[in-house]
């Protein structure tokens, strides 16, 4: 089901059909927190991802019965960009 233009808070939404909710472009960190509790409670899966320049972020509920194994058990790598230069 493509759905872009759907009002999940709309009692026509077609909630039999949904598994999964994806926001963008959100236009508030509550907006995405009320969509993400709405979908929680109806055990939708929930993914909100947005990019700014060169900072983005990955947000993903797929309820209670999902389960992550790390195989490795290797730390996050995290990374700092300290300078960036144009050069012709």
């Amino acid at each position: 089901l493509w759905a872009p233009f759907y009002n999940i808070f709309d009692t026509s939404f077609p909630f039999p059909f949904v598994q999964v909710v994806v926001v963008t472009d959100a236009a508030s960190n509550d907006e995405i927190l009320r969509i993400s509790d709405f979908c929680h409670a109806k055990n939708i899966a929930f993914v909100a991802a947005d990019t700014f320049g060169l900072y983005g972020y990955i947000f993903s509920d797929f309820g209670t019965g999902f389960k992550v194994y790390d195989r490795t058990g290797e730390p996050a790598k995290n990374g700092f960009i300290e300078l960036i230069s144009y050069v012709r």
